[in-house]
């Protein structure tokens, strides 16, 4: 029986994140997906066929895989059009947007992408690249088919942690920018529950740890927005279904590698 695990953003440390999965929390059998900012994009593709070619000897010999999804510090044509040199690794899965992966009972939909809200410190085409926004819905997705029942995406939906006021920045065009991507993934909340019976959405981007639940539930065609959406694990407080939302950490600050139950 294979084990899934959920966790945040790696920044290009991925020999730590193996040490992690193998030698700290000795995992075998285990599927392990990364939700985004993986790094991919800040070095030659020679690099990166070194260090997966080095990684990926532990994670055969204890079974794991590894699936990376995108997020605003990944360049993204490693995962719309993935180099054939990466492709041959059997337990390194490189995740183009919106692709659904089956692992038992669980159907997981994974969206990468968000804004770089530090990219006024940043050069284009060195550490932030063009398309690293959230992309749009793709008008084929059949939630009811893969009857999707856990979500992994790089920054969260504008409905739950954190509030919009907590970014960081003065500039109007990132802020913009900012508010579509998660305006975005609150659309895709509407659609999913509206078909589908999702249990958990795990997303990275911000860098610290959060846990929050919101109903499964529409109100004239709206969900609550932010402040009134989410409650505590209190069971008086809604006896309907929800969606337990969690913020992953960053690798390097206290890294969170979540059991998907």
């Amino acid at each position: 029986m294979r084990n899934l695990y959920i966790t945040g953003d790696i920044h290009g440390e991925f020999e730590s994140l193996v040490f992690y999965i193998t030698s700290k929390y000795e995992l075998k059998n285990s599927d392990i997906i990364v939700a985004g900012d993986v790094g991919l994009g800040f070095h030659k593709l020679n690099y990166y066929i070194q260090i997966f070619t080095k990684i990926s000897k532990k994670l055969i010999k204890n079974n794991n895989h590894i699936y990376f999804v995108r997020g605003n510090h990944d360049d993204p044509k490693y995962y719309h059009n993935t180099p054939e040199e990466l492709c041959k690794f059997s337990n390194i899965h490189i995740i183009d947007d919106y692709t659904i992966l089956s692992f038992g009972d669980k159907n997981v939909l994974c969206v990468g992408g968000a804004t770089s809200l530090d990219k006024m410190y940043r050069k284009p085409g060195i550490d932030w690249w063009a398309g690293e926004n959230v992309n749009d819905i793709p008008e084929d997705l059949d939630y009811t088919i893969h009857q999707v029942t856990h979500v992994v995406t790089h920054t969260a939906p504008s409905i739950v942690f954190p509030d919009n006021s907590s970014v960081y920045t003065t500039d109007p065009i990132i802020i913009e920018n900012n508010n579509k991507d998660r305006e975005k993934l609150t659309d895709l909340y509407i659609k999913l529950i509206q078909s589908a019976n999702i249990k958990c959405w795990y997303h990275g981007h911000y860098h610290m740890s959060n846990e929050c639940n919101v109903p499964n539930v529409i109100y004239d065609n709206e969900i609550p927005m932010f402040k009134t959406a989410y409650f505590d694990n209190d069971k008086d407080t809604y006896d309907g279904k929800y969606c337990k939302f969690i913020c992953l950490n960053m690798l390097m600050n206290d890294i969170d590698i979540i059991k998907v139950v």
